[in-house]
């Protein structure tokens, strides 16, 4: 008997510890507010930071975006990206296509997505800088505008507009 009584009291005792140290965690920690995200003049819904999203068909992965923030607008159904980084693996045996910017903006509606204001793109040895980028995803087309330069070993090419056919 003397025993029981010994473990209730301890058990009591370690109750009392507990909600102690719960209380005093909460004084101590409760009152930090969290720090409040700028959306940037966006009307966003919701707001994520240090995104990731991967799509794929037929257990093929065709694509990844990253971003460091990303707003969501449900009346418009777009979201904002802040650094956005899309790379789309393509077919098998390619080099995958990296795209970032410092802005990016995807549709979803309209499966589309667009990136400026100044976008690179590499895949394997060559690189192609552009004002802006437009994934135009019905179509599977990619439309590079605004000084788009292409380099490669020994090819440097110009144009104010280049049109990339991505399943072709």
């Amino acid at each position: 008997m003397a025993s029981l009584k010994g473990n209730l009291l301890t058990g009591i005792v370690f109750l009392f510890l507990a909600v102690g140290i719960t209380f005093w965690g909460w004084r101590l920690f409760g009152d930090v507010a969290p720090r409040p995200i700028s959306t940037g003049g966006l009307q966003a819904d919701l707001t994520l930071q240090g995104i990731e999203l991967r799509n794929g068909q037929n257990g093929t992965l065709e694509w990844t975006l990253k971003a460091k923030q990303a707003e969501y607008d449900t009346s418009k159904e777009a979201i904002a990206l802040q650094d956005p980084r899309i790379t789309y693996f393509g077919r098998s045996g390619e080099a995958p296509l990296l795209m970032q910017a410092s802005q990016g903006e995807v549709m979803r509606g309209d499966n589309r997505a667009r990136l400026w204001p100044d976008v690179t793109a590499v895949s394997g040895d060559v690189l192609v800088e552009a004002r802006e980028m437009e994934y135009l995803g019905t179509e599977k087309m990619i439309v590079l505008t605004g000084e788009v330069v292409m380099n490669r070993p020994g090819t440097r090419i110009t144009a104010n507009k280049a049109e990339l056919d991505i399943e072709g």
